[in-house]
């Protein structure tokens, strides 16, 4: 994983979303929320818990979006 400053429970909410995702997706998955957390926060920006739902809105398919958002 890249180096994040997680704020808040953002670190718990990212660890979350990879153990529910499928392990045939998981990597894709962590890639594409790392590539989306560096675009909003830098390289080594902080996450905080409304920016990484924010990324979680953007980066799910819209018929994950609902499990992803409640996990």
């Amino acid at each position: 994983m890249r180096k994040f400053i997680f704020k808040e429970n953002a670190k718990e909410m990212y660890d979350t979303i990879l153990e529910v995702t499928p392990k045939h997706v998981r990597e894709t998955t962590k890639n594409r929320l790392c590539e989306a957390l560096e675009k909003v926060c830098g390289e080594s920006g902080e996450v905080t818990e409304e920016i990484f739902l924010n990324v979680i809105k953007e980066t799910t398919p819209e018929d994950y979006l609902p499990m992803a958002l409640y996990s």
